[in-house]
């Protein structure tokens, strides 16, 4: 099976010349060496006919660069499916049907066939898990079976137990059963995902250590022998996994850098699955990853009721009403600089869901094509952030501060900020990023900080705060002075 390379978004370019299309298309790696417009019968008598790669920088969101394969396919029709035989490093022909559809101009005008939309056959009118705010996967069912499409990664077929899928609805994706257990999750934001909709049992090993983890979870299944440490992602202990029986990999995005690790999966016929919840941009849709998490492990039910529970907690917060509150959301790095959030990522959109504003919007740049978080100067820092109504410090990258006074302590600039004078400066734990069900709750904490820093709410929001720093699921925690 091959797609599209994350990086295209789920477009190539289609190109008209001498009354003849040409679809050019960028791959995710070098591992499909020849492609076939036919079946795959035909291609080891058609030579001339194969199509040979080309090789084309890409840069990922996490601002990593890789060396693919990319192709020019000819194309006699749009919105149909064609047949395109592949060959990859193994030396076997393999059918696949593909169609280029959805054609655009480069400035995004439909109709004209300047550039177009290679994807797979797609789904149909069958019917579809409801899904509101993710966009990165999708679910359809066929046949009893459960058909998942995660973008620029494949599908995967999920088979009821006791069942026999279709050859045709098996063929070129990944099967699996549904319930699945023993697996490697080499994800770290999934783990909060899995525990939330009780799917922990499934996991047995995971890519982090006890002492790594920030969330109870797998630290008490780990102390209790429930779930095993089998290395980090880029090194996995491959016989204590297949003593243990793994029968599945998930991961994200990362391990594309590893292709080793995952051709040594291949080998030992363990699947790999690479989920892509950190590429939602809408919090919402990284939450609403718990579906699939729940449709995975045989917990959808309680999968759904978590995340409408969610939802529902911030029915009461209006998208529409700003607070007019500014917010600087950042840590200092060990290199004397300072980590900020892109102005598209999530962490972002959070505050402005919350009702505040973004105070690092002019520094911060986008994401498309880089890192969620850029490294900037404590000059550039300081002209930012210097105004800000409330500057809340990550906890997560270096040990957060103690006190305010430790806090002041790390730049002598801070004590003239506006929010340390006006005791507006919040931190946030180590499990901020792995607690990832915790997005409603960040949200709220926000939405209660930027209200009460805009003067709109009296003490009591601001003794609502305070009282809230006990709870082990508050996610801000102010200074003391």
């Amino acid at each position: 099976m091959f797609s599209l390379n994350e990086t295209c978004r789920g477009r190539a370019k289609l190109t008209v010349a001498g009354g003849q299309m040409k679809v050019h298309i960028t791959l995710r790696g070098k591992k499909i060496m020849n492609l076939y417009p036919g079946h795959a019968k035909d291609a080891p008598d058609h030579v001339d006919a194969w199509l040979s790669p080309v090789e084309e920088t890409v840069v990922y969101e996490d601002g990593y660069s890789d060396t693919v394969h990319a192709f020019d396919v000819p194309v006699s029709v749009i919105g149909k499916d064609f047949d395109l035989a592949l060959i990859g490093t193994k030396g076997v022909w393999y059918d696949h049907k593909v169609s280029v559809s959805d054609p655009l101009t480069l400035d995004g005008t439909p109709v004209s066939l300047t550039e177009a939309s290679a994807t797979e056959k797609s789904a149909g009118s069958h019917e579809k898990l409801s899904l509101s705010h993710a966009e990165q996967f999708s679910v359809y069912y066929e046949d009893g079976c459960a058909v998942v499409t995660i973008r620029g990664e494949g599908q995967i077929l999920l088979v009821p137990h006791g069942k026999k899928a279709l050859e045709e609805l098996a063929a070129n994706r990944t099967v699996l059963t549904q319930g699945v257990n023993n697996a490697y999750l080499i994800s770290t934001s999934g783990m909060d995902l899995a525990a939330k909709c009780g799917a922990l049992d499934s996991i047995r090993f995971c890519s982090l250590k006890e002492n790594d983890w920030f969330i109870p979870e797998p630290v008490d299944a780990m102390k209790d022998g429930k779930m095993l440490y089998a290395g980090k992602y880029s090194a996995p202990d491959f016989e204590r996994l297949v003593a243990g029986g793994c029968n599945l990999v998930l991961a994200n995005t990362m391990l594309r850098h590893k292709p080793q690790v995952i051709e040594k999966f291949e080998e030992l016929g363990i699947p790999v699955i690479i989920e892509k919840a950190n590429y939602e941009k809408d919090p919402l849709g990284r939450l609403e990853w718990i579906k699939f998490y729940g449709l995975l492990f045989g917990r959808l039910d309680e999968a759904t009721a978590y995340f409408d529970s969610q939802v529902k907690r911030l029915g009461s917060l209006s998208a529409h009403e700003r607070t007019g509150a500014t917010v600087a959301f950042f840590a200092l790095n060990s290199k004397g600089g300072v980590s900020i959030r892109r102005n598209s990522d999530y962490v972002v959109s959070m505050i402005k869901m919350a009702g505040g504003e973004y105070a690092l919007e002019k520094i911060a740049g986008d994401s498309e094509g880089g890192m969620s978080s850029i490294n900037v100067t404590m000059e550039d820092f300081s002209m930012a952030a210097h105004d800000a109504d409330v500057l809340v410090y990550n906890g997560t990258i270096e040990t957060r501060p103690r006190d305010m006074k430790d806090f002041v302590s790390k730049s002598p600039a801070f004590a003239d900020f506006k929010a340390v004078r006006n005791g507006a400066v919040y931190t946030t734990d180590k499990d901020f990023f792995q607690k990832t069900t915790g997005i409603a709750e960040f949200i709220l904490d926000m939405n209660m900080v930027v209200r009460a820093a805009d003067g709109k709410v009296a003490d009591r929001v601001a003794n609502r705060v305070a009282d809230r720093v006990v709870s082990p699921t508050i996610y801000l925690k102010k200074l003391s002075e």
